[in-house]
């Protein structure tokens, strides 16, 4: 008896997935693709000015 693979590109495959799966995952490309896209398209400004803290150096270990 021979066993038949199962091809990620037939039909049964699909069928075997759950609509909420293919929801998640569609909404997670769309999220991670409109990230990109915003962060390639705006306009972030630069700090406008430079920040400087003096730490004492005994709160260091030695």
């Amino acid at each position: 008896m021979r066993f038949r693979r199962r091809s990620i590109y037939s039909s049964s495959y699909s069928r075997d997935s759950s609509p909420l799966a293919t929801v998640l995952v569609l909404l997670a490309l769309a999220l991670i693709g409109g990230t990109i896209a915003f962060l390639a398209t705006s306009d972030l400004p630069a700090p406008s000015r430079r920040i400087e803290k003096d730490i004492p150096t005994d709160q260091f270990p030695r």
